[in-house]
């Protein structure tokens, strides 16, 4: 388990809450997966799991990828570290944004 993967997990985990954060914690252990095996590693139920991936995917640190229109295959998701880490910057972001352009401006 890699540290990455253990911050990402904290982050969403402060953020989101308890399911989307067993979401992406195994999404970042085990890489790409489908609904049925995201639902199968984390042991939630597929509507937890399918309104956690909304919250993810509404706020950029999920992706997924669209089956191809004549075939049949499930749509797999995937985390993006990165963006889920640089949430820690949201505070700093905001304060400068601020500075710059004033609090009723945002």
């Amino acid at each position: 388990m890699s540290f990455q993967a253990r911050l990402c997990r904290e982050l969403v985990q402060e953020d989101f809450g308890t399911f989307p954060a067993k979401v992406t914690f195994q999404l970042l252990l085990k890489g790409r997966l489908s609904l049925y095996d995201i639902v199968r590693f984390t042991k939630l139920t597929q509507r937890q799991v399918r309104e956690s991936l909304v919250t993810l995917i509404h706020h950029g640190c999920v992706y997924f990828t669209d089956p191809v229109e004549l075939r049949r295959e499930p749509t797999f998701y995937q985390v993006d570290p990165i963006r889920v880490m640089m949430r820690l910057r949201i505070g700093s972001i905001m304060r400068v944004s601020e500075e710059q352009f004033g609090v009723n401006d945002l």
